[in-house]
């Protein structure tokens, strides 16, 4: 009941322009919206709070964002913040984080079919093989359970350095879990070459997916450095900006920006919520995390600016 009062408000306000009115009053902002993954497939279990977006609903997002937004390539619109450059009117960039394959099979199609830029962030373990998701470890473990229980083992797990998450899972789920959902393959080399052909810029999410706020500093500044080699090497190029794994303020350090910036990089990503000025912090930019659960109101509520934003 509750979700359909929900949902019928939403609507209301979007018959109203209400949306239209949180546009108008944003549209100096920039925005920055967040995904991980779009699938149809995937078992609800594992996706319960919509980390993955069904096509429909991404192809909703999109046809709203071609039709009220001028999307732009992130980097031009990061460089533009960095310099007080005028951007358009509701300028916004499109973000995907981790390297997911269905975000060259499922979320590619859907771009390009409306011409619009994205940025890949891709962990570059996942892509090698060498590392896997940890959450999706403990949702598969945990799938038939309440999903507090999953929701507290994963605030739990993320806080703890790689060691002591590796320690911690090993005691409580094993070593021989794993989950075998079609839906969570991860890119290969191959599939992420071809993104960097056909105009998809791809930058560096760390190598195995680490806190930038609970490892030593000689840990962090090897995933970084790592990361944004490998992908240079396998590409040619990389995105000079990059996406904090998690993006939780406790989850980055604003010591960690120079180290970045050495690396040449302009900007820094996080998951915090919320609109970009030109005053923001280019290594602490906010962005609009979408999920499966915005459907077309509640996605023109969080775009607009106006509601939905915290």
């Amino acid at each position: 009941m509750r979700r359909h009062l929900k949902a019928a408000a939403l609507r209301g306000a979007a018959i109203s322009g209400l949306f239209a009115l949180g546009r108008h009053r944003t549209r100096r902002s920039a925005r920055i919206f967040a995904y991980h993954g779009v699938s149809g497939t995937i078992d609800p279990r594992l996706n319960f709070d919509g980390f993955f977006v069904h096509p429909n609903v991404f192809e909703q997002h999109l046809r709203t964002l071609a039709g009220h937004y001028h999307v732009m390539p992130l980097d031009d619109l990061v460089t533009a913040l960095r310099t007080g450059t005028p951007l358009p009117d509701c300028a916004a960039a499109i973000t995907f984080d981790d390297g997911y394959l269905n975000n060259f099979t499922e979320a590619l199609p859907l771009l390009e079919k409306y011409r619009l830029p994205a940025t890949f962030f891709i962990t570059t373990g996942f892509i090698d093989g060498t590392h896997v998701p940890w959450w999706w470890i403990v949702r598969h473990a945990l799938r038939d359970q309440p999903r507090t229980a999953v929701i507290d083992w994963e605030a739990k797990l993320k806080r703890l350095s790689a060691e002591q998450r590796a320690l911690e899972m090993e005691k409580a789920f094993g070593e021989t879990i794993t989950s075998t959902d079609d839906a969570l393959t991860m890119m290969s080399w191959d599939y992420v070459r071809e993104l960097v052909q056909r105009g998809y810029p791809v930058g560096g999410h760390t190598v195995s997916h680490i806190s930038l706020g609970h490892e030593t500093r000689d840990i962090v500044l090897a995933e970084v450095s790592e990361s944004m080699q490998r992908i240079q090497a396998e590409t040619g190029t990389i995105s000079p900006v990059f996406s904090y794994p998690y993006g939780e303020a406790e989850h980055f350090n604003p010591e960690w920006s120079a180290s970045l910036a050495e690396r040449g990089c302009i900007g820094g990503l996080t998951t915090l919520q919320g609109l970009n000025e030109p005053k923001t912090d280019p290594f602490r930019l906010n962005r609009l995390n979408v999920t499966g659960n915005h459907d077309r109101y509640a996605f023109r509520a969080l775009a607009s600016g106006l509601l939905g934003t915290k």
